[in-house]
């Protein structure tokens, strides 16, 4: 059996004194208020909540060294190609906008395709019991400028790498 009482304080002392008033022999166990009472039953979802929370954090780890590793290799890669521009006369600057705008691309594309399925997703997932309500646009912000911070200086090490090759030894490589 379940009484659920609406108060504007603390009911469960009152509660408690007049069901013992009605019959001492009644037991009156697990007295919760709802907020309580809510938060014991679904506590598990928050302990997976967190533990999926980690798992994300770990997962925005591995995909900024998977941006920074495909970017790198990409950049040596063309190494050959590097040096022979450079050999040709294009300038530091020339090399170093070359890297960026591939990389920025990529990481444009990525963001973007990325928030195009994470919007629908998240909404997905708003239409589940006790899940939170539509989606986080600050937790989207921050995780797709997180994820587009890290490749920007994905590119910009390999570009600056790739600036500072000498054009001989490029032309040379492999």
């Amino acid at each position: 059996m379940a009484l659920m009482i609406t108060a504007s304080s603390n009911p469960i002392p009152a509660t408690r004194s007049a069901v013992q008033a009605i019959d001492q022999d009644m037991p009156l166990t697990d007295v919760f208020r709802f907020d309580e009472a809510v938060r014991h039953q679904v506590w598990f979802l928050r302990l997976f909540g967190e533990l999926f929370f980690g798992f994300a954090f770990i997962a925005m780890i591995m995909a900024s060294v998977g941006i920074y590793a495909v970017i790198a290799h990409a950049a040596s890669r063309r190494t050959r190609e590097i040096g022979v521009r450079m050999a040709l006369g294009a300038g530091t600057r020339n090399i170093l906008g070359l890297i960026m705008r591939r990389g920025m691309w990529q990481i444009a594309c990525g963001v973007v395709l990325g928030l195009a399925a994470a919007i629908p997703v998240s909404r997905l997932m708003g239409t589940l019991p006790l899940a939170s309500a539509g989606s986080n646009p600050l937790l989207f912000a921050g995780i797709a400028s997180t994820l587009a911070s890290v490749g920007i200086l994905a590119c910009w090490f390999p570009a600056r790498r790739a600036a500072r090759l000498d054009p001989v030894k490029a032309i040379r490589y492999e």
